[in-house]
């Protein structure tokens, strides 16, 4: 069990370095129910090491906690209802409503009851935020800045699928890789975060973040205690470092070093080999759970080493967590 920081929280899906996430769909609901959020194509790496796919499917939900369990498994998608825009749902609530411990910013929840939902025809930007800034104060210090460009974007749907496409910053118009190591990079127009964030200048060893990619963050729904489940294909090669988390919808304790605490989702290195010592740290290894504040970051994170030979990245699985008062 873990304290609750601020009301709730917001979903995330981040990619750091070099990423392309593949279309999804998604839906959440209160605990005995779930958000899915699905997609389709395959990842590969091309010659120059960008990845053209990464997440193959997602299947994304928030269900039920233990004692409000009716079917832990989650629902196949052929037998999914058709989809609603999130920013049309309509809540009815039955006259049998039987609460659920899942709260809402904006109100309470019954068990089963869909609240949100998403199927990507395009990207409702009322629901979802585009995020713009420098992550230069994160712990994991991701060498890349997320721009929400209006040309050539990181972001973008086609067909239903959702598109996280990375860009080198020296191929983007007013750069080179000259300007990388000596000049300044401004994203003040459209920054979704504090001032410190939306500008950088190259201070000696400190140059420019190499990638712009891509964050999304929901804008308004947000949710305390529930149980989420995500099918996920994870994304493959070296330094990729794709993140699927919940984070605080009110920064109660401020945002740098993990101030007001995260709970990752899922998470695993992109490369095939990687190890320290006799340690391996490679997309063999999954990583998940709450992490309080910087000073304790690793405490309650678990790993999960696949013992096989196979990568988590290799095939589909369904990640889980619970989250309960």
């Amino acid at each position: 069990m873990m304290a609750a920081r601020g009301f709730g929280r917001v979903i995330t899906i981040c990619l750091c370095v070099a990423v392309c996430v593949e279309g999804y769909r998604s839906r959440s609901t209160s605990l005995t129910d779930s958000l899915n959020i699905l997609s389709k194509n395959t990842g590969n790496i091309n010659n120059s090491g960008i990845v053209n796919s990464g997440f193959n499917e997602l299947d994304f939900r928030f269900g039920q906690n233990e004692d409000d369990k009716t079917n832990d498994e989650p629902e196949d998608k052929a037998n999914a209802t058709g989809p609603k825009q999130a920013a049309e749902a309509k809540l009815t609530f039955p006259g049998n409503c039987q609460p659920s411990r899942t709260k809402l910013r904006d109100g309470s929840a019954c068990s089963g009851q869909t609240l949100f939902e998403d199927n990507f025809d395009s990207l409702n930007e009322s629901v979802w935020q585009i995020e713009q800034y420098i992550p230069n104060t994160h712990p994991e210090l991701p060498f890349v800045s997320y721009q929400h460009l209006t040309t050539g974007q990181t972001i973008s749907t086609a067909g239903g699928i959702l598109q996280i496409t990375p860009k080198l910053q020296q191929d983007l118009p007013g750069f080179t890789n000259d300007t990388i190591t000596s000049g300044t990079l401004n994203l003040n127009s459209g920054c979704t975060s504090t001032e410190s964030r939306c500008e950088m200048t190259v201070d000696g060893a400190d140059i420019l973040p190499p990638v712009a990619s891509g964050r999304i963050t929901s804008k308004t729904f947000a949710f305390k205690y529930g149980k989420v489940y995500v099918r996920a294909k994870l994304p493959q090669g070296d330094w990729l470092y794709p993140e699927i988390l919940l984070e605080p919808f009110l920064k109660k304790y401020g945002s740098p070093h993990y101030s007001s605490g995260v709970i990752k989702i899922a998470t695993a290195r992109g490369n095939r080999q990687l190890y320290y010592g006799q340690d391996d740290y490679s997309n063999k290894l999954l990583y998940g759970g709450p992490i309080m504040d910087l000073d304790c970051r690793e405490t309650l994170l678990s790993g999960k080493l696949r013992s096989d030979g196979s990568a988590w990245g290799d095939n589909f699985h369904v990640y889980s967590l619970e989250w309960t008062p």
